[in-house]
């Protein structure tokens, strides 16, 4: 199947569901308890704007390998005005986004399959004060520190970094392996930083 072929590429293969001998199958909830305290210590976007660490570079390279690119070429961008153009701009096509979503199909079926639908709904609700109110204040201030007020950047910003505690959550529920596609994305937004998106072989990370 297509939707397997690229959750295999991006690290989704998780192997046959648990059974005898077998790790027990985690607890929703305190799967979402434990991300949410990872959320509470993260410094989000305080990175924005700075220079590249080496752990960093090979998150950022590994995120990208998972999307399909061969020869990843990561662009650190250093200010707002230069995202707001990037993410202007109509030419890079949804293509990324559609291997992250068919990813995060994947995974969830596969969690729900493994926890039920309903536990794996509840968890979700426990990391919604997480999802947007925290994410937004802290893409703003990190935003005005580099000079810029924008608020719907903010929010924009707000909105990649919930989407991506939802992909780390399924992939944690689903059992894929710590060095999936969604766990280096995750990463690199606890280190404060922002992906922005996958064209071709490029990747802009802010």
């Amino acid at each position: 199947m297509k939707v397997a072929r690229v959750a295999a590429e991006a690290g989704g293969e998780t192997g046959p569901p648990a059974g005898e001998g077998r790790a027990p199958l985690p607890d929703p909830l305190s799967c979402a308890e434990a991300l949410a305290r990872a959320c509470a210590e993260a410094a989000w976007f305080a990175a924005l704007g700075e220079p590249p660490t080496a752990a960093e570079t090979h998150q950022a390279d590994l995120y990208a390998r998972a999307l399909g690119a061969r020869e990843p070429q990561v662009s650190w961008l250093r200010d707002p005005s230069a995202v707001e153009a990037l993410l202007a701009r109509s030419d890079h096509g949804d293509r990324w986004w559609e291997r992250e979503e068919a990813v995060r199909r994947h995974l969830a079926a596969r969690a729900a399959g493994r926890v039920g639908k309903a536990a794996l709904d509840a968890g979700i609700e426990r990391l919604v004060p997480w999802m947007l109110a925290p994410l937004e204040g802290a893409a703003a201030r990190a935003l005005l520190r580099l000079g810029s007020s924008d608020a719907a950047l903010a929010k924009v910003a707000a909105g990649a970094a919930a989407i991506t505690i939802q992909q780390e959550y399924l992939r944690r529920l689903a059992g894929a392996a710590g060095g999936h596609g969604f766990a280096e994305k995750f990463r690199l937004f606890l280190a404060g930083r922002w992906p922005l998106l996958l064209a071709g072989e490029r990747l802009w990370i802010f």
